[in-house]
């Protein structure tokens, strides 16, 4: 019996998912926020209050985009995952493998991190 939600995501695959889905969401955010603020001239905490049920369906979307193939195939996460290795590709995909992914995704939250610090600093928006 599970007593708490995270619980689920203890073993390694189910963590791996997780840190794959909010890379994800990262890279996004990250990408809709900095074209957001070079045409609009709004900082990130100006922009969020004018959208959220658009954030909100974007984040679900792209989870259960994320989830899905595991179910519709009937493939385990491990099958899967191991699939998008380096040896699962071919020659000329090698490059954009599961570590690749989650690495950019990591990246992507620390940007989306540290553009809102530094607009918190600065007053305003950082590209516009």
């Amino acid at each position: 019996m599970i007593l708490y939600p995270m619980q689920a995501c203890t073993n390694s695959h189910s963590s791996n998912l997780v840190q794959r889905v909010n890379g994800r969401l990262a890279m996004l955010a990250f990408v809709a926020v900095a074209f957001g603020e070079l045409t609009t001239h709004k900082s990130v905490l100006e922009q969020v209050p004018t959208v959220p049920f658009r954030i909100i369906f974007v984040s679900l979307l792209i989870s259960a985009a994320s989830i899905i193939p595991k179910y519709s195939s009937g493939t385990s996460l491990h099958d899967l995952t191991e699939a998008a290795s380096r040896t699962g590709l071919p020659p000329q995909l090698k490059f954009f493998n599961k570590t690749h992914e989650v690495w950019v995704g990591r990246v992507a939250m620390l940007g989306f991190t540290g553009l809102i610090l530094v607009e918190l600093f600065k007053g305003g928006a950082l590209f516009g």
